[in-house]
């Protein structure tokens, strides 16, 4: 099961939402640490990779979206690249800092300042609220960088378990990266309930489409219930 949620295409994992699943993609985490100099994948878990639901939509959520997704993944992974203890952080944060414009002199300013713009990006969603402050530019390039840096032959696998809402906003965000052929670079793992995924379509109104974008692991008979469930109210109708 392992071995086939960490091939290098994107996957929806199905699978009830339970204590069994998230043990399970923590325990992958654990089995693909940061190693420098490496053909390894990296793994990083999230049991929240999108904004919260809301009323009113504004048309800078996409944007917004967008920019907090890539700021919580790039944290996560410099957290855990600080737990690794590799000898080549401070080169990685001089290289880094040419691909986010900033000028940060060690790694932990470098976190600190993927944590504000994370925490600039919900409060600018959620309120309407500009905050000045300047942040980090963080795109595909600088997971690239990451990986040049650290010397990474491999992906980073982004593994998200689902278990609660998020906009669709937020949703269509991670459709983008879903649909993008970045997989040397970066592999979405999404673990949901069956019918747990609002839209399978980007910001740009693509399609994300089965097989051609991603593949699928069935966890346990969750999928197979749902298919039953589907049929049955079609019958009915």
């Amino acid at each position: 099961m392992e071995l086939q949620i960490m091939e290098q295409r994107h996957m929806f994992i199905y699978g009830y939402e339970n204590e069994a699943r998230t043990n399970l993609l923590k325990d992958i985490e654990k089995a693909y640490p940061v190693i420098a100099d490496s053909d390894k994948p990296i793994a990083l878990y999230f049991d929240n990779l999108g904004l919260p639901v809301k009323s009113t939509l504004s048309p800078k959520d996409a944007i917004i979206s967008r920019d907090y997704l890539h700021s919580v993944i790039a944290e996560r992974l410099i957290e855990k690249t600080l737990e690794s203890k590799q000898e080549c952080i401070s080169k990685m944060v001089t290289a880094l800092n040419k691909v986010t414009y900033m000028d940060y002199k060690n790694v932990y300013e470098l976190l600190n300042g993927l944590k504000q713009a994370k925490e600039c990006y919900l409060e600018e969603y959620m309120y309407g609220k500009v905050n000045k402050i300047v942040k980090p530019y963080v795109d595909m390039a600088f997971f690239i960088k990451y990986k040049e840096m650290m010397g990474i032959n491999s992906y980073i696998a982004v593994i998200y378990d689902k278990k609660n809402p998020i906009s669709i906003s937020s949703t269509k965000a991670i459709n983008d990266l879903i649909s993008s052929r970045i997989n040397k670079v970066m592999s979405l793992k999404i673990a949901i309930e069956p019918g747990n995924w609002p839209v399978y379509y980007n910001t740009f109104g693509d399609a994300v489409e089965y097989v051609h974008d991603y593949g699928t692991v069935e966890l346990d008979d969750a999928q197979k219930e749902h298919v039953k469930k589907l049929k049955r109210n079609l019958s009915e109708d």
